[in-house]
């Protein structure tokens, strides 16, 4: 009797194996953190798609899936202040957030002008001692510029 009710007040699902087609559908996108918008608009694609689909109704995987991938598109698109993806953009955050010149940098990394241009416009990579400075200045992990 228990059961005639619950089913009663549940909306509709397709009974599969829900662990096989929430499998199916990480195979096919896993759910992480969007890391670039070509893996935003894939997981956008993938989202209108299956939230889109009346017939057959989603599976209870399917709509944990689908409620997943929701949080991880949403948490793209707010507007941050998140963490900037590379280390020269986590260096550019740094100085902007701290209000760090050119100038200051070059004397925190003990590097010329030249070398901090071409470290700030990526033609040049940071070294392990500019790390190591850059994390004692900034007071984070080494970590943030790798």
């Amino acid at each position: 009797m228990e059961r005639q009710i619950m089913s009663a007040t549940q909306t509709p699902v397709r009974h599969r194996d829900t662990h096989a087609d929430y499998l199916d559908l990480v195979r096919e996108f896993p759910l992480r953190v969007l890391q670039d918008d070509d893996e935003h608009d894939e997981a956008v694609r993938i989202y209108s798609r299956l939230s889109a689909r009346t017939s057959p109704p989603l599976t209870q995987g399917e709509n944990e899936y689908v409620d997943a991938l929701l949080r991880f598109i949403r948490e793209y698109e707010t507007p941050e202040p998140r963490t900037p993806r590379t280390p020269l953009k986590r260096l550019h955050y740094a100085m902007e957030q701290s209000g760090t010149t050119k100038a200051q940098l070059q004397e925190i990394l003990g590097a010329s002008r030249p070398l901090v241009s071409m470290i700030l416009s990526g033609e040049r990579a940071l070294t392990v001692p500019h790390i190591r400075k850059l994390s004692k200045h900034f007071r984070v992990e080494a970590s943030h510029f790798v």
